[in-house]
């Protein structure tokens, strides 16, 4: 008995533990300096909104003080690692190229608008069905299956490989129209206009901190967060 809930206390514990870990597997980031920054040709904010698919989240508001348009290229903007040991890393981790993204959900889009449903009956032909129902029926009898059993079984694949490619085909749509429609793309702003937008960085959970630089024409604005594990 003395045995038994030594036992228990220790897969509590255990358990306890683990739940630790997987509660705490998402960073969070914290600001340590103001998130606006000032120059004489721009005004500069980046607002921390989280995680999106496993990506920093990122608002960035981007203002044209100047007489002149000019051009802003996101995936020019970047950070680097700060450690507690060594500072600066100089590695830098590139945003998540807003364009080449897209590119890759349109044709991911088109593949699985063009998938067949391999257990669906509707797009085959009488010689494949009979076919499969030849094969099916060899099947059956090694394992003791009637035709309605195996029916049945081919029904519900059918049904299950639906579920799970509508779940996907949402899944892209949504990230197409957050790219498309909240993402900050590449962009020519004119003077005394501003733009905003999303960006996404992978996230990195070997730093103390994080160091954004938001590079503008010849300029580079750079923000700093501190992230907790």
């Amino acid at each position: 008995m003395r045995y038994k809930i030594s036992f228990c206390i220790l897969f509590i514990l255990v358990s306890c533990k683990v739940q630790r870990i997987a509660t705490t597997s998402k960073p969070m980031l914290f600001k340590i300096e103001s998130d606006t920054k000032f120059s004489d040709n721009h005004e500069v904010s980046v607002d921390y909104k989280g995680i999106y698919n496993q990506n920093y989240q990122f608002e960035v508001i981007i203002r044209n003080k100047t007489k002149d348009s000019i051009f802003v290229n996101p995936a020019s903007f970047k950070y680097s690692l700060i450690s507690e040991k060594n500072g600066t890393d100089s590695l830098f981790i590139h945003v998540i190229n807003p364009e080449e993204k897209i590119e890759q959900l349109v044709i991911h889009e088109d593949v699985l608008k063009n998938e067949k449903n391999p257990y669906s009956l509707a797009d085959k032909s009488i010689k494949e069905i009979a076919t499969e129902g030849f094969i099916s029926g060899i099947i059956g009898l090694v394992f003791g299956q009637n035709g309605e059993e195996l029916e049945s079984i081919r029904q519900k694949n059918e049904d299950d490989w639906e579920q799970e490619h509508s779940l996907q085909l949402n899944k892209a749509n949504e990230e197409l129209y957050f790219w498309n429609n909240n993402a900050l793309l590449p962009c020519t702003i004119p003077p005394k206009n501003e733009v905003f937008g999303k960006i996404l960085f992978p996230v990195s959970l070997n730093t103390n901190e994080i160091n954004i630089k938001i590079s503008i024409q010849n300029d580079v604005y750079n923000f700093t967060f501190k992230q907790k594990n």
